[in-house]
């Protein structure tokens, strides 16, 4: 039996691989899966309470009412509590399906492996938090990440989030996923680097997308 235990996952990888492998059942899945949706809400809520990422809104203040403006504000909130639910669906399932599918690890154990990923990203998140809301420094240009050497290329705004988006913590959350598979199945590691990093550029472009328009087209 295996307990799931959060930071020891994401901080003694080597002896929780070994105990997750041997393990034929699990407990504390649905009770961790709740706790990190609740800390992924909380983010996202108190950060758009503060104003971070509202820039837009800010902009337009003067075309709109008072009324108008709290309102637009509630769905920006309401917008990024959605956003922050639909991070934690998307991280937590849709790479367990897959390394399920095409590597045939145990979904549990596979989803256990992304209880672990997300909570190095929302270790990131809170880290970023206050950079954002003291300096005003936009996520992509964390200096965890690589949007701020970019930006001297391009000013391309997807461009920019993308690599925004790549990241220590990501590269550490990457380097726990293919110790994980390589430990969890016998396919070839250029196979499983391979899932990994088409499963991640997928990821980063979805978020570069998604947070260049939600606030135009939600609000």
């Amino acid at each position: 039996m295996y307990q799931v235990k959060l930071w020891k996952g994401v901080l003694k990888t080597r002896n929780v691989l070994y105990e997750l492998e041997q393990a034929e059942t699990i407990r504390g899945l649905g009770s961790r899966v709740i706790i990190l949706l609740l800390v992924s809400v909380i983010l996202s809520a108190v950060s758009s309470c503060l104003g971070i990422g509202s820039e837009d809104l800010s902009h337009r203040l003067v075309d709109w009412s008072a009324n108008e403006f709290a309102s637009r504000k509630v769905f920006f909130v309401l917008g990024s509590v959605f956003g922050g639910i639909l991070f934690v669906l998307f991280v937590l399932v849709i790479p367990s399906l897959l390394f399920w599918g095409l590597m045939e690890v145990d979904f549990r154990k596979a989803l256990v492996l992304q209880l672990f990923v997300l909570t190095i990203l929302l270790v990131e998140k809170a880290i970023l938090f206050p950079i954002e809301f003291l300096s005003g420094v936009k996520w992509y240009y964390s200096p965890f990440a690589l949007g701020t050497a970019i930006r001297y290329l391009t000013d391309h705004s997807i461009l920019i989030r993308f690599f925004g988006s790549i990241s220590l913590f990501q590269m550490w959350a990457l380097v726990l996923q293919y110790r994980f598979l390589k430990r969890m199945t016998d396919h070839k590691p250029l196979y499983i680097a391979a899932v990994i990093a088409g499963l991640s550029i997928v990821f980063w472009a979805f978020t570069a997308f998604f947070t260049s328009i939600h606030i135009e087209k939600l609000i």
